[in-house]
C-alpha cells in the first residue's frame, strides 16, 4: 500500500514538473508573418522581373549591373550561397539572396560616401590630437 502511494506521488510530481517546464518555454515564430508572402510580394519576385522586362536602364541603376551580368554572377556564386530546402521552411533562393546583398552593399556604400564626402572640413578633423614626439 505504501509503495503504491509513493509511486502515485512520484508520478504526479513528474507530471507537474513537466507541465511547468512546458509552460515556461517561450515559443518563437519560425517565419515572421510579414515574411510569409516574400515569394509572392517580395522585391526580388515583383520588382526585378518587371525591371528586367520593361526597364533595363533602371535595372542597371538599381543593382549597378546589367541583367546579363547579374545572371552570370548568380551562376558563379549561386552554388555557394544556396541553402538546402528543409521540411520546416523553404529557403531564400540564391537569386534573391544575391539581389538583397548587392542592394544592401550599394546602400552601405552610399552612406559611407555621404559620410566621407563633406563640404569643407573633414567631420572628425577637430578631434585629431597631434602628439609631440
Amino acid at each position: 500500500m505504501l509503495a503504491t502511494v509513493s509511486t502515485i506521488v512520484l508520478v504526479c510530481s513528474l507530471v507537474l514538473r513537466r507541465r511547468r517546464a512546458q509552460q515556461k518555454r517561450k515559443r518563437r515564430v519560425w517565419v515572421r508573418p510579414c515574411w510569409r508572402y516574400r515569394d509572392l510580394e517580395g522585391q526580388a519576385c515583383t520588382l526585378l522581373p518587371r525591371l528586367r522586362a520593361k526597364d533595363e536602364v533602371f535595372f542597371r541603376d538599381f543593382l549597378r549591373m546589367t541583367p546579363s551580368k547579374f545572371d552570370t554572377l548568380v551562376k558563379l556564386v549561386g552554388p555557394v550561397i544556396e541553402r538546402k530546402e528543409t521540411r520546416f521552411r523553404k529557403p531564400i533562393s540564391a537569386h534573391d539572396r544575391l539581389a538583397i546583398t548587392v542592394r544592401d552593399a550599394l546602400e552601405v556604400r552610399h552612406r559611407l560616401a555621404e559620410y566621407f564626402v563633406t563640404e569643407g572640413a573633414v567631420p572628425w578633423q577637430d578631434k585629431i590630437v597631434t602628439r609631440a614626439g
